[in-house]
């Protein structure tokens, strides 16, 4: 039946349906409506019954065939044929008249549902014979699974069809020697027979189903389509070089060369063929993951294997090219491209043409201490995973440097007129060296000598100087002490060591200890730190190998909050001589100022505690620290001023305190009055 002989018939059936005998004119606009249920749409009652009608006809069952919804219903005795309708958005609308006990309707969309009801009539159509079932019988349509084609993938054949609207599980069929066979279900359009040969043609075909596997739900293309396997070649190897993603497969026999593609975002994209068994992608960025596959041709380009459709993913990490390389005051320094997806660094030298490991960093630098002035080396760098595996290439010509130690004013003397005196230590490799002083915001040089020494007319109180290394050009071969030497000249003769710590910074840690950083001393063994008195005298309190030292709080006293201290620091070398001043103004640290927790108990049973506290400016969390019979129990987090906890013993002894932090985590303010329950 065509959409215009359907629409009349439509009309029709409504009116006499309805019980009216006679033609009604529908508008030509009217279409078939899907509906959620029968109960979605009411019908009015036929009228009154007429006496003598035949049996209301039962529809059994409904068939999805190819192109449309079968109708199947039990035969009424007696009845000469029959009208079946459809419910559209107005009622119940015919569809066409039968003499049999099914009908086609072929007007449907796949995944649409419809209600369908059937009514006996006269032969000639012009009465009806019977009643009709008013809640009608519904059936959803799923066209049969459209075959588009049948490829060789890795590892198999890969069967595709578009989607059946409505259609939630799909089962695969291929024609075995007696008949279709079943290969699995998918609720995906795509299959993949992996009991293959490689050279052999398979026939397939695809059918819905229901959730349950239990029921056909549509037709099947009975012609099916054909698909030929042939194996494809696996890349067995990726890995980065200096010239990019190096990719190695499998030799496919019969293959006279290779096609090698990379995921776009459109697909797959062919950028290289050769006849071996490798190739170089040479457009890559690292840090960046490419997927690559590769496919035989013959030697007209035919294809004549399939290709792994997932194909394979490799990482590419660039190789690390060495930047920079620095004579500083305490080493080589050594500074590198960072590549992107590179979780840390190896560092090599080379010792008598072998590379040797220095050390393994997550940074993009490192200082090799290990130098000796005048005296050359060859660095190179790999990156390696988190694990130290070596994820990308390396150099193997190397970059050379040679180290120059940097010259460090230990000793100045003065007069009783202007003239000043400053000493370093030679530079082994230097041919000269360049004094500076500073003024204005920066240095200035003063001269170049030869010698380890140099005598200035100082008119100011105090100069800074430093020394820098130059090589027999001229050229700075050396680093040069930044902060330079402080010279004060008092009028009066002076021989005067003037090393002296410069301090970086004094926290407060978690438990309330402080953490002393300082720069580090050339030739230094030990520290020294004092700590000053309240009657101003110095009391020695730590030694430390290292450029930081930890202050116990216990040393300190019992109340720290908003307390300030003062320390200093002085250097020894190897064989206990001091080889640094102290800061004449020393190093400050003050404590942060006290924060008080008060609480009240919330239950009869005084198992509940409210705590509370004030607001400290710039807090960002508070945490509070419960003590439960003199042990920490818990630390609680929290940026309201007040928390409820319950004691899950409350006879036993608790005690509460609270400490403040901003937002990067330090400390604001320290505990100060507790709130204790059972003291």
């Amino acid at each position: 039946m065509n959409k215009t002989s359907k629409i009349i018939a439509s009309a029709l059936g409504a009116a006499m349906l309805l019980g009216t005998v006679g033609f009604a004119v529908a508008s030509a606009a009217e279409t078939k409506a899907t509906v959620a249920a029968p109960a979605t749409k009411t019908v009015a009652a036929p009228g009154k019954e007429e006496v003598g009608l035949l049996p209301t006809p039962q529809i059994s069952r409904t068939q999805n065939i190819d192109g449309g919804v079968r109708i199947y219903w039990d035969p009424v005795e007696g009845a000469e044929a029959y009208r079946v309708f459809y419910l559209g958005r107005t009622g119940w609308k015919g569809m066409g008249n039968t003499t049999g006990n099914s009908f086609v309707d072929d007007d449907v969309n796949s995944g649409s549902t419809y209600t369908y009801t059937v009514r006996c009539i006269t032969k000639d159509g012009s009465e009806f014979t019977s009643d009709y079932d008013r809640n009608g019988f519904q059936a959803t349509y799923i066209e049969k699974p459209q075959l588009e084609y049948a490829e060789s993938v890795y590892g198999g054949v890969e069967i595709n069809w578009k989607p059946s609207a409505g259609a939630t599980n799909y089962r695969v069929f291929y024609k075995g020697a007696n008949g279709w066979r079943s290969m699995g279900d998918t609720k995906e359009t795509t299959f993949l027979d992996d009991v293959v040969t490689s050279g052999n043609t398979y026939l397939y075909t695809v059918r819905c189903i229901s959730d349950d596997g239990s029921q056909y739900v549509s037709a099947y293309d009975e012609k099916g389509i054909y698909g030929t396997y042939v194996a494809a070649p696996e890349i067995v190897n990726t890995e980065s070089t200096t010239l990019g993603v190096k990719l190695t497969w499998n030799p496919v026999d019969g293959a006279d060369k290779y096609r090698v593609y990379y995921m776009g975002r459109d697909g797959w994209v062919r950028f290289g063929e050769t006849t071996g068994n490798s190739y170089t992608d040479d457009d890559v960025h690292s840090g960046s993951t490419y997927t690559y596959t590769v496919r035989a041709l013959d030697n007209q380009d035919n294809f004549v294997s399939g290709y792994y459709k997932e194909g394979w993913k490799a990482t590419y990490i660039a190789t690390p090219g060495i930047t920079d390389l620095d004579s500083t005051m305490d080493g080589t320094q050594i500074t590198w491209t960072a590549c992107k997806g590179a979780d840390r660094y190896r560092i090599f030298y080379k010792n008598n043409n072998n590379w040797v490991g220095l050390k393994t960093t997550d940074a993009n630098t490192y200082l090799d201490t290990d130098v000796s002035s005048g005296k050359e080396r060859v660095y190179t760098v790999r990156c390696v995973d988190a694990d130290g595996n070596y994820i990308s290439d390396y150099n193997r010509s190397g970059w050379s440097h040679t180290f120059y130690s940097t010259p460090l004013i230990y000793r100045y003397t003065t007069d009783s007129d202007t003239n000043v005196t400053i000493y370093w230590d030679a530079n082994s490799g230097a041919a000269a060296y360049r004094v500076f002083y500073y003024t204005n915001g920066s240095w200035k040089g003063l001269g170049n000598t030869t010698a380890t020494e140099f005598k200035i007319k100082q008119n100011p109180a105090a100069t800074i100087y430093t020394v820098r290394a130059l090589d027999k050009y001229g050229e700075f071969v050396s680093d040069y002490d930044h902060v330079g030497v402080t010279v004060r000249r008092n009028g009066l003769n002076q021989d005067v060591y003037t090393f002296i710590p410069r301090f970086l910074s004094g926290k407060i840690s978690e438990n309330h200890n402080i953490v002393l950083t300082w720069d580090a001393i050339p030739s230094t063994a030990l520290y020294y730190v004092y700590l000053e008195t309240e009657d101003g005298s110095l009391k020695k309190i730590a030694e430390s190998e290292e450029r930081s030292c930890t202050i116990p709080h216990s040393i300190l006293g019992d109340f720290l909050a908003g307390q300030t201290f003062t320390f200093r620091i002085r250097a020894v070398n190897s064989k206990g001589r001091f080889i640094t001043e102290y800061s004449p103004e020393g190093y400050h640290v003050t404590y942060p100022r006290a924060i008080n927790i008060s609480g009240k108990f919330t239950t009869a049973a005084m198992d509940a505690v409210n705590l509370s506290w004030e607001e400290i400016e710039g807090a960002e969390t508070y945490k509070i620290f419960m003590m439960h019979n003199g042990a920490l129990d818990k630390e609680i987090e929290t940026s309201k001023l007040s928390y409820n906890i319950r004691l899950e013993k409350p006879e036993d002894n608790y005690r509460f305190e609270v400490q403040a932090y901003d937002k990067e985590g330090n400390i604001l303010a320290i505990p100060g009055n507790a709130f204790e329950v059972n003291p």
